[in-house]
């Protein structure tokens, strides 16, 4: 498959990714560097942002969303779609301004538990970060009308 940057071309990354052997710790995340690089511009084409590539080390570029203040370091969802888990001195998370933390963390528990799988998934990635970038948006438009941001969060029932 040739990449084409399309969303659904995530699926066959996902797919490729799951059928890494086990290799060198340094193979894989060579892999996952340009694994990275091609996700990031998947999400920028398709959700709109800018990257910032400034700093030399390609794990800490950077992609910051239009839509909200949201950014992700590509490279490291990717090192975790590679890894499915954790991989230390990289990060795989979503990140918002200080006052934005409680809006996202209710978006993120809003979205329900899902399999491992799918949570390392680079198009599981893709997914929650329309969501988030969807509800802060919301959120945005809310607080320019004058409402106010956002509700308090209710307590999950078990």
């Amino acid at each position: 498959m040739e990449p084409d940057y399309s969303l659904e071309s995530l699926a066959a990354v996902d797919h490729y990714l799951r059928q890494l052997p086990a290799a060198a710790p340094e193979e894989l995340l060579a892999i996952a560097a340009q694994i990275g690089c091609y996700f990031g511009e998947v999400a920028r084409r398709a959700l709109g942002g800018r990257w910032d590539t400034t700093d030399e080390d390609p794990k800490r570029w950077r992609l910051t969303f239009d839509a909200a203040p949201l950014w992700i370091f590509p490279i490291g969802m990717a090192a975790e779609a590679v890894y499915e888990g954790d991989v230390s001195e990289y990060d795989g998370s979503l990140h918002v301004v200080a006052v934005l933390e409680p809006l996202l963390a209710r978006a993120l528990a809003a979205m329900g538990e899902v399999d491992e799988e799918y949570y390392y998934s680079l198009t599981g990635r893709l997914e929650t970060i329309q969501h988030v970038l969807d509800v802060l948006a919301a959120a945005r438009a809310a607080a320019k009308n004058g409402r106010s941001r956002a509700k308090p969060a209710r307590p999950r029932r078990s």
